[in-house]
């Protein structure tokens, strides 16, 4: 990935340009990531995947953590998404059961409207899974092309497995997160399958940056690759993965 935080990994992801491009980085670029507060975003002169796709008909979605920004002009919907699910910042930024704190509670949005607030960390990857199943069921049964970008929360602190995800795996709450979004994603497959579009439907699947190795055991590992989140080894950085499946 071209960077090793949030905000400036998944803008150069869905724009397909290097974060220095469009603001994300360089001289003009103070900070990490857009926290809860910010006022700026990804700017609105920038296209991306879901600008180009429903522009050429198709229907888009996104259900998940957005974090480019969440003030008038750079929420999902604002950048090529007819509609949203989710965050717009990370699970951290905000006070909920698993993190309290003097921030305000985490909202779960419907578009730009309030849906959940606090938001229920460990309901939100099923939330997000009924989500897909609705928006991806609705585009076959009117033969409309679709885009669909689901970005899950886990495994950002804080972890907050569902309760039949709990105590599953021999890793700790991390673990049971990683069972829970293999599972999950294994659900987006059969999703597509019912719609009649396992043959027709490109998969695509990215991180944004390396493990926040200073939270460890909670973050992950790197294993033997060098560094982590927040530094430009290729721990943190360059070896995200990045596979597509037919």
């Amino acid at each position: 990935t071209p960077s090793c935080i949030c905000s400036p990994a998944r803008g150069a992801l869905l724009t397909g340009r290097m974060a220095i491009r469009w603001g994300g980085a360089g001289a003009t670029w103070h900070g990490t990531a857009f926290g809860a507060g910010a006022n700026g975003g990804l700017p609105a002169s920038e296209h991306t995947i879901g600008t180009e796709l429903r522009s050429l008909g198709y229907a888009t979605a996104m259900a998940g953590k957005w974090h480019l920004g969440q003030a008038a002009g750079h929420t999902p919907r604002d950048h090529g998404f007819d509609r949203f699910l989710g965050i717009p910042f990370s699970t951290d930024m905000g006070s909920s059961a698993w993190q309290l704190s003097d921030a305000l509670p985490l909202p779960l949005l419907a578009n730009e409207s309030i849906a959940e607030q606090p938001a229920d960390i460990g309901a939100l990857t099923a939330t997000y899974l009924s989500f897909s199943r609705e928006f991806v069921l609705s585009a076959a049964r009117r033969a409309q092309p679709w885009f669909l970008f689901v970005s899950f929360h886990q495994p950002h602190v804080p972890l907050a497995p569902s309760p039949r995800f709990c105590n599953r795996s021999a890793a700790g709450s991390y673990g049971d997160t990683l069972l829970e979004m293999d599972e999950a994603i294994g659900e987006l497959g059969r999703i597509v399958s019912e719609a009649g579009a396992a043959r027709s439907t490109l998969t695509l699947f990215a991180s944004d940056n390396g493990p926040w190795v200073e939270m460890a055991p909670a973050a992950g590992s790197a294993g033997p690759l060098r560094g982590g989140k927040f530094t430009t080894y290729e721990g943190g950085t360059c070896r995200a993965p990045c596979r597509p499946a037919a």
